[in-house]
């Protein structure tokens, strides 16, 4: 009985924050589909636009998003009809300030992106990994928290990524190191504590800088040699979870009660074993 009720709990629990997730991401495709001028128009908005050192061209009244300052656009062809759609974005040094987007999957042409030598604040927006991204550079800003767990496991144009001078904390997951394409790499000068890369060298990278934080120890030799990576026994570990483990964590939390009286709802309905069959008696036999 006991040893049912646990294992029903946890299909239940599991079920519940699955079902869950997959919500929020089909309502989110589904109501907040927005234009490429739209998605620029609101990092002009939430990112303080009015104050930036250039803004030729950023307007709500200016159509023709492909001149504006820092937008390179491309032609794409299908089905006989062309468009011209927004293939980077290079606002570096451009005092660029507040919360960083996090609608990148709706550029969906999107190949490089420059934010570099800013003030934008957050964590790493994880729509980025939904993006066919070649350089990412986010570096010399003030992002905060940890990196996805799986970063880098989609981006197989990858060429290069720049985190360099934040303040992200935590893992490096081993998913970047089997990014095929990444040839430069910079997480240099954060808060990591543990590198979760392989012993074997990976020889595709030529540029690799993860200097100015510290690991606990041990770390893959190369790290060292390579990409100037420093370990300490004095270090404990990450002092955060990942954001999708806290998330998981809470929505078991949520669904665990409910698990519970689902399955004691389930335990009562079944029918009682070994139960001796009685007969109705003539008083109960409603045909009489």
């Amino acid at each position: 009985m006991k040893k049912g009720l646990f294992i029903w709990t946890l299909l239940f629990s599991f079920f519940v924050v699955s079902a869950l997730s997959e919500t929020k991401r089909f309502w989110k495709t589904r109501n907040e589909k927005k234009s490429s001028r739209e998605i620029l128009l609101e990092i002009f908005k939430e990112n303080g636009g009015e104050s930036w050192i250039k803004k030729d061209g950023w307007s709500v009244n200016n159509e023709a998003f492909c001149e504006w300052y820092g937008i390179r656009c491309e032609s794409f062809c299908e089905g006989g009809e062309c468009e011209l759609d927004v293939v980077e974005i290079d606002l570096s040094a451009n005092h660029v300030t507040g919360k960083i987007l996090d609608s990148w999957d709706f550029l969906p042409r999107i190949r490089y992106i420059r934010l570099n030598q800013n003030n934008l604040t957050g964590s790493f927006p994880s729509s980025l990994e939904r993006t066919k991204i070649k350089q990412l550079d986010l570096s010399h800003n003030r992002l905060s928290g940890s990196l996805p767990l799986q970063l880098g496991s989609d981006w197989e144009q990858l060429e290069s990524l720049d985190l360099s001078h934040n303040n992200l904390i935590g893992i490096i997951p081993a998913s970047i190191q089997t990014i095929q394409n990444l040839r430069n790499l910079d997480l240099s000068f954060n808060d990591f504590t543990a590198l979760l890369f392989a012993e074997d060298n990976y020889d595709a990278i030529t540029t690799c800088n993860l200097e100015g934080n510290v690991f606990r120890c041990p770390i893959p030799e190369w790290t060292e040699r390579t990409c100037k990576a420093v370990c300490s026994e004095n270090v404990r570990g990450p002092a955060v979870w990942p954001k999708e483990a806290v998330m998981a964590v809470i929505l078991l939390m949520v669904s665990f009660p409910l698990a519970i009286l689902f399955v004691i709802y389930l335990e009562r309905r079944q029918p009682k074993e070994n139960q001796p069959y009685q007969p109705l008696s003539s008083s109960d036999n409603p045909f009489e």
